[in-house]
């Protein structure tokens, strides 16, 4: 298991490509707990960036 420093604000993951099931990668703990541990995620293109969103 990887471990993330403890005041890191990059995170660096793997996309693993499966044709029948679409793109998944591991979301790094720091990440979930600061986004609240949510359910699901919300991605939004905004520009040239991609925002990430907790959503109930």
């Amino acid at each position: 298991m990887t471990k993330w420093k403890k005041d890191a604000k990059e995170f660096i993951v793997s996309v693993n490509y499966n044709d029948a099931r679409g793109s998944q990668c591991n979301i790094p703990k720091p990440i979930l707990e600061f986004l609240g541990e949510p359910d699901r995620l919300k991605f939004v293109i905004s520009g040239k960036s991609v925002k990430i969103k907790s959503e109930p």
